[in-house]
C-alpha cells in the first residue's frame, strides 16, 4: 500500500525572497511484512510571490539537495540551504510514527 502524508513547513521555514515553502509531502509504502518504508524523495509545494505553483520542487532525502533548480542564482542557494533543514523535520518522524491505513 502506498500512502502520501504532508508536512507544514510554512512556519519552520523562513520565506527565501519571495519563494515561500509550504509543505513537503512524504511518501511510505506498506511493505508485505507490514513494514512501513518511506520512499527517500519529497516533493515541496510552494509559492513564489504569493502564487502558488502547479509542480512542487523533488526533494533528494538522501543526498539533501533539492533536483528541481531556480534560475536566479540567490533564490537557488537559499532554497538549497534549506534541504538540509527540510530533511531533518521529515527524518525527525520514525517510520513507525507515520500513519498508513
Amino acid at each position: 500500500m502506498v500512502t502520501s502524508k504532508p508536512v507544514a513547513l510554512k512556519e519552520r521555514i523562513p520565506n527565501i525572497g519571495p519563494v515561500r515553502l509550504l509543505e513537503a509531502t512524504i511518501v511510505t509504502v506498506k511493505t508485505p511484512q507490514g513494514k512501513v518504508r518511506r520512499l527517500p524523495f519529497a516533493v515541496v509545494s510552494y509559492t513564489v510571490e504569493g502564487q502558488k505553483q502547479e509542480y512542487g520542487l523533488r526533494l533528494d532525502m538522501d543526498k539533501r539537495i533539492f533536483i528541481d533548480h531556480f534560475d536566479n542564482e540567490w533564490i537557488e542557494q537559499g532554497v538549497q540551504k534549506a534541504a538540509p533543514e527540510i530533511v531533518g523535520l521529515l527524518c525527525g518522524k520514525s517510520d513507525e510514527d507515520i500513519e498508513v491505513e
